[in-house]
């Protein structure tokens, strides 16, 4: 299951990085920087406690980011894959 959540989580840091008009979207840089944080803990099998994990990626998104944008989907579905890990 973690290998889900870190593929997802790396296609959305992928997407990021391709971004050409990030003024279009605010604090992008942040959004990498949590799914940056989201990745190590799997990767050195730290992963918090549920109720301690980062959240809010996605509420941050669907309220200032374009909806139907690849980007603000991929987000949405890497922080969904991270906060279902065991």
């Amino acid at each position: 299951m973690s290998d889900a959540a870190e593929t997802r989580i790396r296609h959305a840091m992928d997407v990021i990085d391709a971004v050409e008009h990030r003024e279009d979207f605010p604090a992008i840089d942040r959004v990498r920087h949590e799914l940056s944080v989201m990745l190590a803990g799997i990767e050195a099998r730290d992963i918090p406690e549920r109720q301690f994990r980062r959240v809010g990626l996605a509420r941050l998104v669907t309220d200032s980011w374009p909806l139907g944008e690849p980007v603000t989907t991929a987000v949405i579905e890497a922080e969904t894959a991270y906060l279902g890990l065991p």
